[in-house]
């Protein structure tokens, strides 16, 4: 069995992952207190304790309006941190699976981005995770997955946002002109296994299957979970006060992904269709 080092296993995808990986390889998800990405020092002590054959960078600093006003924090983590993580993986032998985002991209194509267009991010979470890519690309074998709008079981995710505000009885405004792609996170998890059991390297876009707009994915969230009497308001983005500028079109063109592993993962309406059929996500939990 492959020894496979988890960064952020105590996260939403790091726990997708521990799950999908659970009896088929040796796993050691790892959390901020067991391994400071800011710490060269103890990254470097622990890639060569676990001597992994996989690193699985999943951590990140994931506010995005919160970047725009502490850029330090987000730096030294999603850049610096992830140049750590690069060079433990190289020092190591071990391949280096970076997870990126939609967030690259600048959202002016009006068509889904392929894995070969030109990066342009808008805001600091996208510039930093861009960063990131660069030293993860400087690992031999090294896999870059970008995704977008994660949901999952564990942690924040606008599907648990909106159906709390459903049961607190809290008025609903979601933007309706920023178009996007969704991605749960068990579904994210069995396709970064697949590629590295297929043995990809390089880029891969990954995401269920479909481009939505924000607030259509929030009436679909209501509607699939038996709320279709709660009211959707629909305002511009500009309207949001958001302190990051978001993509207006980021929709991952994911055909290099299907062609891998032989399909794509499912569309966006059946993973949260399978997503809501846990109780806790249901009662908003």
């Amino acid at each position: 069995m492959d020894r496979i080092l988890i960064t952020g296993g105590s996260g939403m995808l790091g726990r997708a992952l521990v799950r999908e990986w659970t009896g088929r390889a040796i796993l050691f998800p790892v959390g901020p207190t067991q391994f400071d990405l800011r710490d060269a020092a103890a990254v470097g002590d622990a890639a060569r304790r676990l001597s992994p054959q996989v690193i699985v960078h999943t951590a990140a600093y994931t506010n995005v309006d919160g970047a725009e006003t502490d850029a330090e924090a987000c730096t030294a983590v999603n850049d610096r941190g992830t140049a750590h993580v690069a060079v433990a993986a190289a020092a190591s032998g071990a391949r280096l699976v970076y997870v990126s985002t939609d967030y690259v991209f600048d959202g002016s194509k009006g068509a889904p981005y392929t894995e070969d267009d030109a990066t342009h991010p808008l805001n600091v979470y996208g510039r930093t995770k861009l960063a990131g890519e660069a030293h993860a690309r400087g690992v031999p074998g090294h896999l870059v997955v970008r995704t977008q709008g994660l949901f999952g079981r564990e942690g924040k995710s606008f599907v648990r946002s909106i159906l709390q505000a459903a049961i607190a009885g809290r008025a609903i405004s979601v933007v309706d002109d920023v178009t996007t792609g969704v991605t749960y996170a068990d579904d994210l998890a069995k396709a970064i296994r697949l590629l590295v059991e297929s043995g990809a390297t390089g880029t891969y876009h990954v995401a269920n299957e479909g481009g939505v707009v924000w607030a259509d994915f929030a009436r679909a969230i209501l509607d699939e979970a038996g709320r279709g009497d709660v009211p959707v308001a629909r305002l511009p983005a500009a309207q949001t006060g958001r302190a990051a500028r978001r993509p207006p079109f980021s929709v991952l063109d994911t055909r290099r992904y299907a062609a891998t592993v032989g399909s794509p993962l499912p569309s966006w309406r059946d993973a949260l269709r399978r997503h809501l059929k846990d109780p806790a996500i249901r009662a908003g939990g």
